[in-house]
This record gives C-alpha cells, sequence and structure tokens, in this order.
C-alpha cells in the first residue's frame, strides 16, 4: 500500500513541476515577442550658429524606419521635439512625422532665445511602451 501512495505523489509531483516550468516559460515567450525591437538608426547632425540664432539639423542617413510618435529630442536635459512636435521654446520643422526613414532632416531652431550653443549635448530617445533606449548622444 505505501508504494501505491509513493507513486502517487510522485506523478502528482511531477505534474505540478511540468506545470510551473510551462507557465514558466510560456510566459517568458509571450514577453519577448510583445516586446518592440529597439531600432538602428544612424545620424548626422549640422549646428550652425549665426549671429546668436543657433539652428542644430539632424538628418537620418540610414538603418530603420522609426515611427515619429516614439522618439524624442533633448537638448541640455530639456525635451526640444517630442512625437511629431516641438516642445518649451524650441522651433521645429515638421521634418519627421509619421515614419521617419532615411533622408529625413529634423530642423531645430531657437526661435530667437539662447537655447543652446557649441558644446551642448543632444540625446535622441528611442520610446516604446516601458521600453526607453538612447539612439544618439553626442556634443553639438
Amino acid at each position: 500500500m505505501s508504494s501505491v501512495i509513493a507513486v502517487v505523489l510522485m506523478v502528482a509531483l511531477t505534474i505540478v513541476l511540468a506545470a510551473s516550468v510551462g507557465v514558466f516559460v510560456l510566459g517568458i515567450g509571450q514577453e519577448a515577442t510583445n516586446q518592440a525591437q529597439t531600432p538602428n538608426v544612424k545620424y548626422a547632425t549640422e549646428y550652425v550658429n549665426e549671429s546668436g540664432n543657433g539652428t542644430l539639423s539632424i538628418s537620418v542617413k540610414g538603418g530603420d524606419t522609426v515611427k515619429a510618435e516614439n522618439l524624442e529630442v533633448i537638448l541640455n536635459g530639456e525635451t526640444a521635439w517630442k512625437s511629431g512636435r516641438y516642445e518649451n521654446n524650441f522651433n521645429a520643422d515638421n521634418g519627421w512625422n509619421g515614419e521617419i526613414k532615411s533622408g529625413d532632416t529634423l530642423t531645430i531652431d531657437e526661435n530667437g532665445n539662447d537655447l543652446f550653443d557649441d558644446g551642448d549635448r543632444l540625446m535622441i530617445v528611442w520610446k516604446n511602451g516601458d521600453t526607453s533606449t538612447i539612439l544618439l548622444d553626442r556634443t553639438i
């Protein structure tokens, strides 16, 4: 009788372990398929300061196509452009809207304000849900 109980307990333990492993593996697999892959984009930047009014051009030179709604351009810690719109006191053309691909250029100017200079930090951040990645981090 004790050998029957031992077999039943072993079978129950095996079922519980298999179910636990299955839930763990399926949960991990589902998370991996729900996450978007970080894009790989090449940028070129040009900063021009004429008569105290700086203009910064950011051009896409190659790589993946990115949705404008997932990008944020930050100058010295302040958002200059986000999700297709300029922010704060910055002024930007509408060169990046919808799908941003190679050849597209965003131009940001100071709009008469002294907002950025040579040596300032420029970051382009890609955000998708809870995922955030810096695509570009350089000084201008």
